[in-house]
């Protein structure tokens, strides 16, 4: 969507798992912050909470003020305490919006909705060189209490 500078507007942006692992709930999220991001600049954002998996901003000039795409960047903590203290951050981001320097460039919308869709993701180390490349074999199951169980075996 395409914003004229210096217009108002709200976005809602929704996040769910359409894997339905039960991990959006925004409402038990520690230490959570929302950045938006255009070129270089990063400015905190303030939000509110709807629901358990809606976050929901009221953009203005002064978090908007520079023509350019914006993207904003979710980070938080789990809570779940079963899970190592790494694997607890948690960060996700979307390409949101655009802000234009005039109107025949902007769209006319005062409310935007996204949607993203959460996924796992797992850091591994790049290898040696010369390593194949050859990936394991990754069976994901969710136990009795909910949790995520990954089991790597080789092939």
């Amino acid at each position: 969507m395409r914003i004229r500078i210096g217009n108002s507007f709200e976005y809602a942006w929704v996040l769910e798992n359409s894997e339905d692992l039960g991990l959006i709930d925004l409402n038990t999220a520690i230490d959570m912050t929302v950045t938006a991001r255009v070129h270089r600049v990063r400015v905190n954002v303030p939000y509110e909470i709807v629901g358990n998996d809606t976050l929901l901003f009221k953009f203005d000039r002064s978090i908007c003020g520079i023509i350019g795409d914006y993207n904003l960047e979710l980070n938080y903590f789990s809570p779940d305490t079963s899970l190592a203290p790494k694997d607890r951050e948690k960060t996700i981001d979307i390409d949101a919006f655009t802000i234009v320097s005039r109107t025949a460039q902007a769209d006319n919308v005062k409310f935007i909705t996204s949607t993203s869709d959460i996924a796992m993701a797992f850091k591994g180390e790049k290898g040696d060189k010369g390593d194949t490349g050859d990936m394991p074999n990754i069976i994901m199951n969710i136990n009795e209490q909910g949790h995520l169980i990954a089991t790597i075996t080789n092939k």
